[in-house]
């Protein structure tokens, strides 16, 4: 390995512009990549012919999320296991962790695909999608939905480059495969007659293209995470592996898409234009969700990778170098996105004062309290080898409340029916996870420092 690359950088040198350095490349990787959907609004809305596409596409949102975090949560089980072996510089096991990862990623992406195609129309149904928007909104989930292995294929491939210290390289294939995309929903608009199925049809092809470059340059690359076609082979014991580290992270990230499918559902109820709003404060929102994603991967991989190299200092900072940073960003874009929310919302709804009012609220209560969901702190979870704890707390503080609340204070009527009570949920349970978060920490980084955390995965 040579002096000064990406993967000696994790675990030695200078760590705070260390884990920058590799933060940012992830954030406009993240940010790119949530733009597909957000490029779909945009055009639907220019091209618009029914008027009902951009709410169409938001009603899909939670339920997309859903399959999609749940299939993209599992390679949190590649990036734990790489990030410990990588540190311990255990070849043999990286190789046969990515040689598994990758034909995880295609094997795990058809059974999904398969399974929500087929009961697409049902789950619309009981998110009770209004009347006038289903049929574009089955179209669009199930377009979708057929591009679930390309999607997984590459951010399986990313989830291994960045692990090894490579984060720029996915960023550079996502913004040519973004840059597709927006030229793709140009023309398939200006050709086809469904203007949902146009910008389905690029955002798929799109994720295709991606999904080769990434894999190409696995194949390419030096280190012990390169990969050839001889030893590109399912190993069920680390497949296992993968399932079990990666699967309660998978699960995690599917209980925030259940608890908003309850939500969504409700919202619903308000109409199409309210949908439309919240679908356009929801794209703005995704900003912030980068910089938690990025400080989520960074404290992973340095964290597992100093664990595995036996270098606790560097273990402790890499945690509150990535939680600090995290949260001052967060607050920050919060307060910045409400401050301008109207011009924000404008290119997504125009002026229609329903989806203003909606788009408005929802990016008070949830852009401006982001920066209390603390992702560093589950990362730090996942990385010392306790998923499934990760995932119990998300079971109680992101399903149980926000079930719970739906149930009892909005439908039940202990408070006011409406879009503020439906909200006001968000915030309430992100306080509840950090609370629990942040004690579970503490004692993981006690059981490291006197030497009884399992050191094995």
């Amino acid at each position: 390995m040579k002096v000064g690359s990406g993967e000696e950088r994790i675990t030695q040198g200078p760590l705070f512009s260390s884990i920058l350095i590799f933060v940012i490349p992830i954030v406009l990787t993240n940010l790119v990549q949530t733009l597909f959907n957000a490029v779909d609004m945009v055009m639907v809305n220019f091209f618009s012919e029914t008027g009902t596409e951009v709410a169409s596409i938001g009603c899909t949102n939670p339920l997309l999320n859903l399959f999609k975090n749940l299939a993209m949560g599992i390679s949190v089980g590649t990036s734990i296991l790489l990030a410990r072996y990588l540190g311990a510089k255990e070849e043999d096991k990286v190789k046969k962790t990515v040689s598994t990862s990758v034909l995880a990623a295609l094997l795990i992406g058809v059974v999904i695909a398969g399974v929500s195609i087929a009961f697409m129309g049902a789950f619309l149904s009981m998110m009770h999608c209004p009347p006038e928007c289903y049929e574009e909104a089955w179209l669009y989930s199930v377009v979708n939905m057929a591009g679930m292995p390309a999607l997984l294929v590459y951010n399986y491939a990313a989830a291994i480059l960045r692990v090894s210290g490579d984060s720029k390289r996915p960023l550079y294939y996502m913004l040519l495969s973004g840059g597709l995309n927006v030229l793709l929903n140009l023309v398939f608009c200006l050709i086809l007659p469904s203007k949902i199925l146009a910008v389905a049809l690029a955002t798929v092809l799109s994720q295709v293209i991606g999904a080769v470059m990434t894999l190409l340059r696995i194949f390419r690359m030096a280190g012990p995470c390169r990969l050839t076609v001889r030893e590109l082979r399912m190993d069920w014991h680390y497949f296992l592996k993968i399932l079990r580290y990666g699967l309660p992270s998978g699960l995690c990230s599917a209980l925030f898409s259940v608890s908003n499918i309850l939500i969504y559902s409700a919202l619903n109820e308000y109409g199409a234009a309210t949908m439309a709003g919240e679908s356009a404060a929801a794209q703005l929102q995704t900003i912030i969700l980068a910089i938690h994603n990025a400080y989520h991967v960074a404290a992973q991989t340095f964290i597992g990778q100093n664990i595995g190299a036996g270098k606790p200092e560097r273990v402790k900072k890499s945690f509150w170098y990535c939680t600090m940073v995290q949260v001052g960003v967060s607050f920050v874009l919060g307060l910045l996105m409400n401050v301008f929310v109207e011009e924000l919302l404008y290119p997504f709804v125009g002026t229609d004062p329903v989806a203003i009012y909606c788009g408005k609220l929802s990016t008070f209560y949830l852009a401006f309290f982001f920066f209390i969901y603390t992702t560093p702190l589950a990362a730090t979870i996942q990385a010392f080898g306790y998923p499934t704890l990760q995932m119990s707390v998300n079971l109680l503080a992101v399903l149980g409340v926000r079930s719970l609340w739906m149930t009892v204070v909005y439908h039940g009527g202990l408070l006011s029916h409406s879009l503020q009570t439906i909200y006001l949920c968000y915030p309430i349970s992100y306080v509840l996870m950090n609370a629990i978060y942040i004690p579970i920490t503490i004692y993981l980084f006690a059981k490291y420092k006197k030497g009884t955390l399992k050191k094995e995965l």
